[in-house]
């Protein structure tokens, strides 16, 4: 069970750290955008126009653009980023968490 949604978790998590870390002026609040982000991949795949669909096969895009829309995949989206935060809140000061 976990082996299945680990993937979705790890993606991210990737994104969280992707777009957290090249900011000089780190700050884990920033996390707040991330879910959007995730967020907005997942209900995109609602949409089945046929040219997406044929991005959708390609090596490329599976990753980015996803096959269909799974509510679960929202929660694993989450948990990825939380870890994410919880590391950085860790790992980097901690007041800038606040």
């Amino acid at each position: 069970m976990v082996g299945e949604y680990a993937p979705d978790a790890l993606w991210a998590l990737l994104l969280f750290w992707a777009f957290s870390l090249p900011f000089s002026d780190y700050r884990p609040t920033r996390f707040f955008g991330h879910p959007h982000f995730t967020f907005a991949i997942e209900y995109s795949q609602f949409y089945q126009a046929e040219w997406i669909m044929a991005a959708r096969r390609t090596f490329f895009w599976v990753m980015p653009l996803g096959h269909g829309f799974l509510g679960p995949d929202l929660v694993c989206y989450a948990t990825g980023i939380l870890v994410g935060w919880g590391l950085a809140i860790k790992f980097f000061d901690r007041r800038a968490a606040l």
